[in-house]
C-alpha cells in the first residue's frame, strides 16, 4: 500500500482545521399539451419552425417568449432550444453561438437533467470540428476536456456518460496518434531524447491507445540507438582527449541505465499488452540485451482484453466518476504492509519543547479523521466549501465516496489499533524487510528504531462525545443529504 497522498488528502487536512446528445425533450409536468396559454403557443410555433429548418424564425419566437414571459415554465426549454437552433443550423459561426447558449444554460439551470445534454453538445461541437492527427489539434484537445467534464459533472446520467466515454476514446486516439507521429519523427532524425519524451508521455497519458505497444517498442529502440551512438564514441585516456570522447566509467554507467530503460519498455509490452503485435519483437530484444523475459499472467492477458487499473484509494472513486469502470485489487484486503504515516526529524522528535505543538497538531488530524468517519457527508461538504477547485472537479456522490475510501485506508483495522495513528511494529518490520528484498534500500532497518507511537495517546485525547454530537448535528444541504452512505460503505 503506497504511503502517498491523493488529491483527496486535502479533505483530511481541512477536517483537522475545521474541528479546531440526445435530442429528447424533458417532460414538463406543468406543460399541458392541450393548453392555449400564449407562452405554450409561442414555444410550439418555435418548435415547428425548427422542424422546417427556419432557424431565424425559431430563435425570434423563442426570444419573444423569454422576454415576454420571464416566469414561464417554458423558459428553460426555450433557452436550450435557442442553442439547439444554432447547433442544427451548423457552420463554424453557428456552432460558436450554440456553444455559448449551452454554456449559459448550464450556468442558469445546472440542476436540470438537460444540463448534461447541453454539456454533451458542447463536447460534440468540438468533436465535429476535430481535425486529423497531423493537423491542428485545438478542437481535439478541447473535445477531450469537454467530454471529461461531462463524465465528471454528470455521473448520474449513465446514458449520456456512456456516449461521452465512447467519444472520449475516439478523441484520445487522435491525440495519442499525433504524439506518436511526432515521437517517430524525432526518432527517424536521430533526436532520441525528444522522441523518448513524446512517447513516454503518450503511454503514460493514453494507455488505451491502439498502438501503445508500438510506442513502447520505439522507446526501447531509442535507447538502443543511444547506446550504439555512445559505444561508437572514442574513450578519453590519459592526455589523449579526442573531441567527443567519453570516460569508460561514465560510458558504462550510461549504457547500464539506458539498457535498463529499454528493458523496462520492452517488458511492459509483454506484461501490459501481451496480445498486441510487438510482443514477440519485445521478447527478441530482451534476449539480445541479455535481460530476463517476463511472463504475462492470466490477469495480464485479461487486462489486455478488458482493461483493469491500479489506483490509490480515493482516486479510485474519482476514476469511477469519470466512467472508468474496472475490477480493482484492493490492497487492504490482502496486503500485510502498513499504509500512511507522518515523518518527523529525529531532532524534532527528541526536542521536548516541541512536544506540545506536535501533539496538538496530530490531535487536530485525529479529530478530523474521527469526524469524517462519523459523518463523511459533512466532512466532504466542509472540504468542498473550503476548496472550490475540488468541488468543480466532482459531483457530491463522487466526492463522498472518495472521502470514504481514503478515510478507510487511514482507519485500517481499527478494532486492533490503539487509536488514530497507531503503528503496528510487526507490519512495519515486514515493510522494511520487503523494500530491502526488492532493492529499494540496502540498509537493515528495524521498526523499533524509526517508528514510534509516543504521540498516539495525546493525539487521541479529545472529547469524543462532543465530537460525535457535532458530527451528528451537522446540517447537510439536500444534495449531500440524499447520498446513500451505507451503499457506498458496502462497496469499500
Amino acid at each position: 500500500m503506497s504511503r502517498r497522498f491523493s488529491l483527496i488528502a486535502a479533505l483530511a487536512i481541512l477536517l483537522a482545521l475545521t474541528v479546531g446528445c440526445t435530442n429528447k425533450k424533458s417532460v414538463n409536468p406543468l406543460a399541458n399539451v392541450g393548453t392555449k396559454q400564449p407562452d405554450k403557443v409561442l414555444f410550439d410555433k418555435a418548435m415547428d419552425a425548427m422542424k422546417h429548418n427556419r432557424f431565424d424564425v425559431a430563435r425570434m419566437t423563442l426570444q419573444t417568449l423569454i422576454i415576454t414571459y420571464p416566469d414561464s415554465e417554458y423558459i428553460a426549454r426555450a433557452k436550450l432550444a435557442v442553442g439547439d437552433s444554432w447547433y442544427a443550423e451548423g457552420g463554424t459561426a453557428s456552432l460558436e453561438q450554440a456553444e455559448q447558449e449551452y454554456r449559459d444554460f448550464e450556468t442558469f439551470f445546472p440542476n436540470m437533467p438537460e444540463a448534461a445534454e447541453a454539456q454533451l453538445k458542447i463536447a460534440n461541437i468540438q468533436y465535429q470540428q476535430m481535425e486529423k492527427s497531423d493537423r491542428d489539434y485545438t478542437h481535439a484537445k478541447r473535445a477531450e476536456d469537454e467530454y471529461r467534464n461531462l463524465i465528471m459533472q454528470y455521473p448520474d446520467n449513465p446514458k449520456l456518460v456512456k456516449e461521452g466515454k465512447e467519444r472520449l476514446l475516439e478523441v484520445q486516439e487522435v491525440l495519442a496518434d499525433r504524439e506518436f507521429e511526432i515521437g517517430k519523427f524525432y526518432y527517424d532524425r536521430g533526436s532520441y531524447p525528444a522522441s523518448i519524451a513524446r512517447l513516454q508521455s503518450l503511454v503514460d497519458k493514453y494507455p488505451l491507445y491502439s498502438k501503445a505497444d508500438e510506442a513502447l517498442f520505439l522507446i526501447g529502440q531509442n535507447r538502443e540507438a543511444e547506446i550504439a551512438q555512445l559505444r561508437s564514441r572514442p574513450a578519453c585516456q590519459g592526455l589523449n582527449i579526442p573531441p567527443g570522447c567519453v570516460g569508460e566509467a561514465a560510458k558504462g554507467s550510461f549504457i547500464a541505465g539506458w539498457t535498463k530503460d529499454a528493458s523496462t519498455a520492452y517488458s511492459q509490452i509483454i506484461t501490459r499488452y501481451p496480445l498486441m503485435e510487438r510482443e514477440d519483437d519485445a521478447k527478441k530484444r530482451l534476449a539480445a540485451l541479455h535481460q530476463p523475459i517476463p511472463r504475462p499472467t492470466k490477469a495480464a492477458v485479461a487486462q489486455n482484453k478488458a482493461d483493469a487499473a491500479l489506483s490509490w484509494e480515493g482516486l479510485r472513486a474519482q476514476w469511477k466518476g469519470q466512467g472508468l469502470e474496472f475490477d480493482y485489487l484492493i490492497g487492504r484486503n490482502f496486503s500485510k504492509l502498513p499504509a500512511n504515516t507522518f515523518v518527523m526529524r529525529r531532532s524534532d522528535f527528541e526536542d521536548a519543547s516541541k512536544k506540545d505543538l506536535y501533539t496538538r497538531y496530530l490531535r487536530g488530524w485525529a479529530m478530523g479523521l474521527e469526524f469524517g468517519h462519523l459523518n463523511p457527508r459533512a466532512a466532504t461538504h466542509l472540504t468542498m466549501q473550503q476548496f472550490p477547485g475540488l468541488a468543480s472537479q466532482m459531483k457530491p456522490p463522487v466526492a463522498v465516496e472518495s472521502m470514504m475510501q481514503l478515510a478507510n485506508v487511514f482507519r485500517g483495522d481499527f478494532a486492533n489499533r490503539k487509536g488514530w495513528g497507531w503503528h503496528d511494529e510487526a507490519a512495519w518490520n515486514l515493510f522494511f524487510k520487503t523494500i530491502k528484498d526488492i532493492g529499494q534500500t540496502t540498509q537493515d532497518i528495524k521498526a523499533a528504531d524509526v517508528v514510534k507511537n509516543d504521540y498516539v495517546a495525546g493525539a487521541n485525547n479529545f472529547d469524543k462525545a462532543k465530537l460525535k454530537a457535532d458530527a451528528d448535528g451537522y446540517k447537510l444541504p439536500d444534495d449531500y443529504a440524499s447520498i446513500d452512505v451505507e451503499a457506498i460503505r458496502k462497496g469499500l
